[in-house]
C-alpha cells in the first residue's frame, strides 16, 4: 500500500547574481602583509579557501627586489618575507603568491598593488592604495610611535560576506608595523567605488565593512557618502581588511542632498546631516523613492538616530511612491513588514523637524530602510510504502 504525505518546506528565494565588473580577480586565495618594525621588510601571507584543498608550495615574487621566493607552508596557509623596501619613505610595489594545491593545480592571486608608507606620530599623515580608491588619514597622536602602514589591494575576502551582501570592487588590508592593531585616536578612512560596479544598485546601498579576525566576521562600519566624489568617508582604529559591500538597504547620511527628493525648511550638512533651515521652525525632508535591490524582498526596518532637546521635536513617516501616507510618527527600528511589497514596490521616508527656539534645531544624522528575503513555501509529496 503506498501512502502519499504532504510536507510544507520554506524555501528562500535566491538573490541572482550580478555581472559587475571590477578590477578583482576572483580566487580563493586571501593575501595580506605585514611591515616590519624597520620598514625594510613586510611578512607576506596567504590563505586558500576552505574546500580547495592544501597547500603543497609557495612562490612569492615582488616588483621592488624582482626577484621570486619560496614560501613556507602548512595546510592552507603559506608565508614569506619580501625585503629590500626603502627605509623612512613610501614605496609602492606589486606582489604575486601562486600556491601549488596538487602537481596540476595551483591558485594564483594576479599582481597585487601595494603601498608602504611611512608615517610620522607628531604629525598630520596619509597614505593612498597605488589605484587611489583608499586613502588612509591619520592625526597628529593617532599612533603611539613613528609607524610603516602598509595598504594591499587584496586578491580575494577574507571570509564569506554576510548574506544577501555583495563586495563592490576590491578589499583593501591595512596593517602597521609592530603588528599593531589599533590607532590611539581615530584615522579617516576613505573607500571609493566606480559606478559601473553598481550595477542595479546606488550609492546609497553601499556600506564599509571591517573584518574581525578574531570572530572571523565582517562587522559594518557605515561611512558618509559624498556621491559628488563617488566615496565613502568613516573614522575607523583598526588595522584590518576593508571592503566596500552593497547591503540590503538604503542609507543616507546627508552629506548631500542626492537622496532627498524633496526639502522644505531644512537642509543638509556637508559634514553629514540634516537640520531646520536658518530661522525655521518647521520643516520636512522627503527621501528618494528606494526600491529593494534584489527581486522577491519584503520590507524590513526603518532605523534612524537623531538627536532632540526640550525645543525641538523630529518625527518620522512612511510614505508610499505618490507621497500618501502610510505610518505616520514610527519609532526607530519599527518593522514595515505589513506594507505589501507588490503594492508598496517602492517607499520613501518623511522626516518632520520642528523647534519652539528660532536658531535651535533637531537634528537627524542618518535614516535607513531595510528589507529581507521573503519566505516561500512548497508542498513536496513524500511516498511511504
Amino acid at each position: 500500500m503506498v501512502r502519499w504525505f504532504w510536507v510544507l518546506l520554506p524555501v528562500m528565494a535566491v538573490m541572482a547574481p550580478t555581472v559587475v565588473a571590477t578590477d578583482a580577480p576572483a580566487t580563493g586565495l586571501s593575501v595580506h602583509a605585514i611591515p616590519s618594525s624597520d620598514g625594510q621588510e613586510a611578512w607576506v601571507w596567504a590563505k586558500v579557501a576552505e574546500g580547495l584543498g592544501t597547500s603543497i608550495s609557495g612562490l612569492l615574487c615582488d616588483s621592488v627586489s624582482g626577484s621570486c621566493q619560496t614560501m613556507t607552508c602548512a595546510a592552507l596557509s603559506c608565508g614569506g618575507t619580501l625585503t629590500g623596501l626603502p627605509a623612512q619613505r613610501t614605496v609602492e610595489g606589486q606582489l604575486t603568491v601562486t600556491i601549488t594545491l596538487t602537481p596540476t593545480q595551483s591558485l594564483e592571486s594576479g599582481p597585487l598593488s601595494f603601498t608602504r608608507a611611512f608615517m610620522l606620530a607628531s604629525e598630520l599623515s596619509q597614505a593612498a592604495s597605488p589605484d587611489n580608491m583608499l586613502e588612509l588619514m591619520l592625526l597628529p597622536d593617532s599612533l603611539p610611535a613613528d609607524t610603516y602602514v602598509l595598504i594591499l589591494a587584496a586578491s580575494a575576502l577574507p571570509g564569506p560576506p554576510p548574506p544577501l551582501h555583495r563586495p563592490v570592487g576590491r578589499p583593501y588590508g591595512i596593517r602597521a608595523s609592530g603588528a599593531l592593531v589599533l590607532s590611539d585616536e581615530p584615522m579617516a578612512l576613505r573607500l571609493a567605488y566606480d559606478t559601473l560596479w553598481l550595477g542595479n544598485a546606488t550609492p546609497h546601498n553601499l556600506s564599509i565593512f571591517a573584518w574581525d579576525p578574531f570572530t572571523q566576521t565582517w562587522r559594518e562600519s557605515g561611512g558618509t557618502l559624498f556621491t559628488e566624489h563617488n566615496h565613502l568617508s568613516v573614522p575607523v582604529q583598526r588595522f584590518t581588511t576593508y571592503a566596500l559591500m552593497e547591503v540590503p538597504a538604503w542609507r543616507d547620511t546627508f552629506a548631500d542632498a542626492s537622496g532627498l527628493s524633496r526639502i522644505e525648511g531644512t537642509s543638509p550638512t556637508p559634514e553629514g546631516a540634516l537640520i531646520l533651515s536658518a530661522d525655521a521652525l518647521t520643516g520636512t525632508a522627503v527621501s528618494i523613492p528606494i526600491t529593494p535591490t534584489v527581486a522577491n524582498a519584503s520590507w524590513g526596518r526603518v532605523v534612524f538616530t537623531h538627536t532632540t532637546s526640550p525645543t525641538t521635536n523630529l518625527t518620522m513617516d512612511i510614505l508610499s511612491l505618490d507621497d500618501s501616507e502610510l505610518l505616520t510618527d514610527v519609532a526607530s527600528g519599527v518593522s514595515l513588514t505589513s506594507l505589501d511589497p507588490a503594492q508598496y514596490p517602492a517607499l520613501k521616508l518623511r522626516a518632520n523637524l520642528s523647534s519652539t527656539v528660532a536658531g535651535k534645531t533637531p537634528v537627524l544624522d542618518a535614516w535607513r530602510l531595510e528589507w529581507e528575503m521573503e519566505e516561500h513555501k512548497v508542498y513536496l509529496p513524500v511516498v511511504v510504502r
